[in-house]
């Protein structure tokens, strides 16, 4: 899924689509919201209790995915919810295949653990019909299982945030749909109007719209309510060193401020520090050398684009090593500074994609929705590697070529692409393709 369509509609609705009891079993189930690190010894909450939004509201039990159409033993179910993006057959389609493809791919650009929890968030408005920070939190509650989906989205998305996308253990086709991702989250980066939008060193998006992936910031919510004191304790668990703290998420800003870095006790300590001049003016991200005009702005950027390791020298979850300078910023920053070259010349044979972001949308969702290569893939299949390791720099020369070129016919609307086999392909009619899901 694509920024550029976030706001599309089902066109034909309503598509009878019946499951199987043999892989919806696991919606049901009972676990934990908490995630490991395959490479390290972190583990995280990924949602809390408060007051009035917590496993034991009644209302929860509102937000269901299926609803069972036999009298007799459960065998069939239909989808409860209205369609949103999702249609029914797409719905049945990601929980078979596994959603890690058919989820916002901007969400492999960002933190992990804000991506794991917008995804939660995403599903439970696609799969759910839960409209809303609230609704959706209430939908989870009741369907904790379905973590259990998302398990090789949680790996995948370790590989991509340690090697900047560009790990050997993706495919060709994965690359190129992550470097037209953060193409389209150029081209969305709002900055000053008198500036091009890619003065900025990495991609920053306005919170509306990050809300539509999925990514709430608590603390920005019209109905942010106050955590549990279990749940402030949980919070302040995660703070411990053995488990190492240092990277921005979105449960450790419930009790530490983003300005400053200072650990309160709760979260009216925290509410109170916030109203003082100085946690409300601009403030600097030194590690991308970016000023914010205010601390919002800057939540935003640190548990979004931000790839800046731990400060505090302790190891960074995700790749093991060291902060600030772990593998994942050093990688990062190489894909950032090669993907923003793209903006610096009109002659650049592949900037034609910068020109408008519903480009690198649709080339985005060619390879999940159609299974269509944009780009040729070896023969040899790629391989996960063990454990995160630095890449060379050569593997950065080649982020250019999995954008593809364009072909220009007099007359033509829109641009053409050449593909793998040197045939030309009209992106309206990919488009169209696209249209039957």
């Amino acid at each position: 899924m694509a920024l550029s369509f976030l706001d599309s509609q089902v066109t034909i609705k309503n598509q009878s689509v019946l499951v199987q009891e043999k892989w919806m079993e696991n919606i049901e189930k009972e676990v934990e919201f908490r995630v490991e690190y395959s490479h390290s010894i972190r583990k995280a909450t990924v949602l809390l209790e408060t007051k009035t939004s917590n496993r034991q509201n009644e209302e929860n039990r509102n937000y269901t995915i299926f609803t069972w159409n036999d009298t007799g033993p459960r065998q069939n179910a239909n989808f409860t919810a209205a369609e949103s993006f999702w249609s029914n057959k797409m719905r049945k389609k990601s929980l078979i295949e596994g959603v890690q493809n058919h989820i916002p791919k901007a969400l492999y650009l960002m933190r992990p653990e804000t991506a794991y929890v917008a995804c939660m968030h995403f599903l439970a408005k696609e799969l759910g019909g839960a409209q809303g920070y609230s609704q959706q939190r209430m939908f989870l509650f009741n369907n904790p299982g379905i973590q259990l989906y998302m398990t090789e989205f949680w790996a995948k998305l370790q590989e991509i945030y340690w090697s900047g996308g560009m790990s050997p253990g993706l495919t060709e086709n994965e690359k190129h749909g992550l470097v037209c991702a953060l193409i389209e989250c150029y081209c969305y980066t709002q900055t000053d109007t008198e500036h091009h939008a890619t003065c900025l060193p990495v991609p920053h998006l306005q919170i509306e719209m990050l809300q539509k992936i999925g990514v709430h910031i608590p603390q920005l919510e019209r109905d942010e309510d106050d955590l549990t004191d279990e749940a402030v304790e949980t919070v302040k668990k995660d703070f411990t060193r053995t488990n190492l703290p240092g990277i921005p998420t979105l449960l450790t800003a419930h009790i530490q401020c983003d300005a400053c870095g200072i650990l309160f006790t709760d979260q009216k300590e925290l509410k109170d520090h916030r109203k003082t001049k100085n946690c409300k003016e601009s403030t600097t991200c030194n590690g991308c050398a970016i000023k914010f005009a205010s601390n919002t702005d800057y939540m935003v950027h640190r548990i979004s684009f931000c790839k800046q390791g731990p400060l505090s020298g302790n190891k960074c979850p995700v790749c093991n090593q060291h902060g600030p300078r772990c593998l994942c910023q050093v990688h990062w920053k190489r894909t950032y500074e090669t993907i923003s070259k793209l903006w610096e010349s009109d002659h650049n044979e592949t900037a034609w994609v910068t020109k408008d972001p519903v480009y690198s949308g649709i080339l985005q969702m060619a390879k999940p929705y159609l299974n269509m290569d944009i780009v040729a893939e070896p023969e040899q299949q790629p391989r996960r590697p063990q454990t995160p390791s630095p890449l060379k720099h050569t593997e950065w020369e080649k982020q250019q070529r999995l954008i593809p070129l364009q072909y220009y016919e007099e007359g033509d609307e829109q641009p053409k692409i050449i593909m793998p086999n040197d045939k030309y392909l009209d992106l309206n009619k990919l488009l169209a393709g696209l249209e039957d899901f």
